[in-house]
């Protein structure tokens, strides 16, 4: 039974359960009967299963078995003792060396073992319920005769003891996103080994749920542009399915080229296209077959692509080939995976497509071009020719469209046709052309005449013309009235009775009427516009005489997308516009270069979102507070600063960064164009007068005579103008009672209005005249122009009367202290009685 036990069989060397649910529930699968200390079954009897049954010599363990009941070397091994390590410097186990005791433990691995971090994963993951010590001090002096390989622990990648679900893996891979390093490492290597490399390490990124890609996951690789998509969660079949619904057609587009595919991507293949639903061996490129690859290289290669089943596109064949030029006149050896046309020197010397010249291009690819030559091509009639260019659809005469020159077989008339080729044969009038009488219903030989030449009158009979016309009912045309004649028939003097297109205006017109609309429009059409919405529920038909059932909008919906860049091309239609298709496959970058968004990116996208100061130049020293921005402008400055107001009187303080400058408030003071004036308005930015603006202020010169200011429209420098002073003065009676306000220059003629009465009056009395000078009121701002009334000199009298008995009076003559006046009651009663007699005896006294 030795014999049949390999030499790198494993030996129970951890004091660890092979699975943490060996001692799970009572009664278990795997529970064993309790063991005592440090016994180990050496011989090859098989014990006995506490639930019944045997055992074999590797207990009841979970896993297959090799060949002949040899124990799976792949599988963890059984476990050892309490107290045993695992020790990867033991000896190789082997029952019939001499010496081995299975009792003693082996000794101590050395300091520097090769695998420390096993140890200590199987030292923490020690089963607490074991009973037993911890420890067991044994003997260490078993000499090792033979090195010890390493038991395989792991299967697939993971501890055979510590099993995990597909959704554990998953959150325990790697999803670390490429350096920098790889990033310059990757960057000057072909598409093939880029996506062989991202694929390995797990970093590539499926473009539309932005996930990575494992090894276990089912893609779809797309031929064009050898973007990889995820298929096990639905990432491209979802797509696929909705691109199909949106271009309503049974193609659909990929995510990131946008090529038409019709197959839809349900299917898990290799790149190849050979296997489906490959599985991942370690060494092999994830997702490939491991076989051959064999698809068709590009430029119509005859040899299959002999690499390992790879993504992204084929190397290019390195084989050499025989190749014609294009022309097809010399051979070449060229590089098959090249591509490359192969021209020579010669000229082509193709017949063109006119059939007349060769081509006289240099050896090219695709069709010769059109023919460039420019022949001088006649009309039948000889009279315009044209230059056109050579080509098969211009051929050598063509009809100029001019009235023909030529002569009819009779040689009287002339040809009616237009510029037309072969001859113009006989006239309308001919002999063998006229048979009958004009309406057709006798002939010549009937009605007794017999026509020689082409002049010769066309006999007429005396029936009715009878000849269909244009006018009339549809089916019921009307019929010519008049006798046999010759040329056109007359027009018809009914009335037809019509009906327009959609049915619903009916009426009857003349027969010349009807016509004369038929030649112009064809139909008959009301005035009637419809009013019915079309599909897209926004326009309306506006047609004239509608008879459409259904109203289809035509119209290019032509509005703005989401994106802001492009319009929709569509139809006018109800609803939102579609959003923009467009992508850009390049890489946007940051304003700082710092941030960088992969491709595909979508038309109208932001710039991506970066978190490094704003780099841009900026007007200002201050320290940029804000952060890389895909805006137009940056956010203003707002720095607290000292700012000179607009016109430099004074420095505000706590003025922020942004804004240039300030209005202090106080008045400008700035001197003006006109030199005598200056700007009134409150500080300001601007200038004080604009352009071509007149200074409209007032003159403040005083005037010599009133001493008022001038008052005119500023003059600037020059000498005022005379011109009557318009300013207000009060103007007073010579005891100051009354009051009035003037015009100045109305003062003047009060004055010497008031002369010239006063000498008037003294002419009158006889006195001889005297000069008087007017003189100035109490407040010296009003002059004593104006003549007293009654009340004034009642006031004066009063006035004299108090100063001759000692009573104090004010300016108006009006005593201060208000005297205290008694009559007597026979004068009381006088003044009731006889009030006429008291107010005479008053105006006496």
């Amino acid at each position: 039974m030795a014999e049949n036990v390999p030499e790198s069989s494993n030996i129970p060397t951890t004091s660890n359960p092979p699975n943490p649910r060996v001692n799970r529930g009572r009664g278990g699968r795997f529970r064993q009967a309790p063991k005592q200390e440090g016994a180990v079954p050496v011989n090859d009897e098989p014990t006995t299963n506490p639930r019944g049954g045997r055992r074999g010599h590797r207990g009841n363990y979970r896993g297959r078995g090799g060949k002949n009941g040899a124990p799976n070397t792949d599988n963890q091994s059984r476990a050892a003792p309490p107290g045993f390590a695992f020790n990867p410097e033991a000896p190789t186990f082997h029952p019939q060396l001499p010496g081995f005791n299975p009792s003693v433990p082996p000794p101590p691995p050395p300091p520097n073992s090769q695998n420390p971090q096993r140890r200590q994963t199987q030292t923490q993951n020690q089963n607490p319920r074991r009973r037993g010590p911890a420890n067991t001090n044994q003997n260490q002096n078993q000499p090792p005769k033979q090195q010890h390989q390493q038991p395989k622990i792991q299967k697939n990648g993971r501890e055979q003891g510590n099993r995990k679900g597909q959704g554990a893996r998953r959150r325990e891979q790697k999803e670390e996103q490429l350096t920098e390093d790889e990033i310059k490492m990757l960057a000057n290597k072909p598409l093939r080994e880029r996506l062989i490399y991202q694929l390995e390490n797990n970093k590539y990124e499926c473009a539309i749920c932005y996930t990575r890609i494992t090894n276990r996951q089912g893609v779809w690789s797309c031929k064009t542009c050898y973007h990889i998509f995820h298929i096990s969660t639905g990432c491209i079949t979802d797509w696929a399915k909705s691109s199909r619904d949106k271009e309503g057609a049974n193609t659909w587009r990929c995510p990131t080229c946008q090529t038409e595919n019709d197959a839809m991507p349900y299917n898990y293949f290799c790149f190849c296209g050979r296997q489906r639903n490959p599985n991942f061996r370690v060494g092999e490129t994830p997702h490939s077959c491991g076989d051959t690859c064999g698809r068709a290289r590009k430029f119509g290669c005859p040899h299959p692509c002999t690499e390992l089943c790879h993504p992204g596109p084929c190397v290019e064949c390195q084989l050499y080939t025989t190749k014609p030029c294009v022309c097809g006149k010399t051979k070449k050896s060229v590089r098959c995976g090249k591509g490359e046309e192969v021209k020579c020197d010669s000229v082509c010397g193709k017949l063109l497509s006119c059939e007349h010249h060769t081509c006289e291009q240099i050896c090219h690819s695709g069709p010769c071009n059109e023919c460039t030559m420019i022949i001088e091509q006649n009309c039948f009639c000889a009279r315009n020719p044209r230059e056109m260019p050579c080509s098969p659809q211009n051929g050598e005469k063509y009809a100029c469209g001019s009235e023909c020159d030529g002569v009819f077989s009779c040689g009287v008339h002339s040809c009616t046709r237009k510029c037309h080729e072969n001859k113009c044969g006989e006239c309308e009038t001919g002999v063998n052309r006229v048979r009958t009488c004009p309406c057709g219903r006798h002939t010549l030989t009937s009605l007794g005449v017999t026509r020689t030449k082409c002049t010769d009158k066309v006999p007429t009979c005396d029936s009715i013309c009878d000849k269909w016309l244009s006018c009339g009912t549809p089916g019921k045309n009307h019929r010519c009235q008049r006798k046999c004649h010759e040329g056109p028939c007359p027009p018809c003097t009914l009335n037809t009775s019509v009906v327009c297109r959609c049915a619903s205006s009916k009426g009857v017109m003349p027969c010349e009427e009807y016509l004369e609309i038929m030649k112009t429009s064809g139909e008959y059409l009301c005035t009637r516009r419809c009013r019915k919405k079309k599909s897209c529920g926004m326009h309306k038909c506006q047609e004239v005489c509608c008879i459409y059932e259904e109203h289809f909008c035509l119209q290019l919906c032509n509005k703005r997308l989401s994106c802001g860049i492009h319009t929709c091309e569509n139809v006018c239609h109800a609803g939102q516009c579609r959003p923009c298709l467009q992508a850009s496959f390049d890489e946007q970058f940051c304003h700082c270069g710092t941030t960088v968004r992969m491709p595909p990116i979508p038309c109208g996208a932001r710039l991506p979102v970066c978190s490094q100061p704003c780099s841009r130049p900026h007007n200002c020293d201050h320290t940029v507070t804000h952060k890389c921005h895909g805006d137009q402008n940056c956010p203003p400055c707002t720095q607290l600063t000292d700012k000179i107001c607009y016109g430099g009187h004074m420095v505000r303080k706590n003025i922020p960064c942004h804004i240039q400058s300030v209005s202090c408030g106080v008045v400008c003071q700035k001197p003006l164009r006109c030199g005598v004036h200056v700007c009134q308005r409150s500080c300001h930015g601007d200038s004080c007068e604009k352009e071509g603006e007149k200074c409209m202020k007032k003159c403040e010169v005083i005037r010599e005579l009133c001493e008022h200011p001038c008052a005119l429209p500023c003059h600037g420098d020059s000498p005022c103008e005379p011109s009557p002073c318009k300013a207000i003065t009060s103007v007073t009676c010579e005891c100051g009672r009354l009051q009035k306000d003037v015009a100045c220059c109305e003062v003047e003629k009060m004055i010497q209005s008031r002369l010239e009465k006063e000498e008037e009056r003294r002419k009158e009395e006889g006195q001889e005249s005297e000069e008087r000078k007017l003189k100035r009121s109490f407040s010296f701002s009003q002059l004593n122009c104006m003549k007293c009334d009654e009340e004034c000199k009642k006031l004066e009298r009063n006035r004299k009367v108090a100063e001759a008995l000692g009573v104090e009076t004010d300016e108006f003559g009006m005593s201060k202290i208000a005297p205290i006046i008694s009559f007597p009651c026979y004068l009381k009663d006088m003044v009731r009685t006889n009030i006429e007699f008291v107010k005479s005896v008053e105006k006496v006294f």
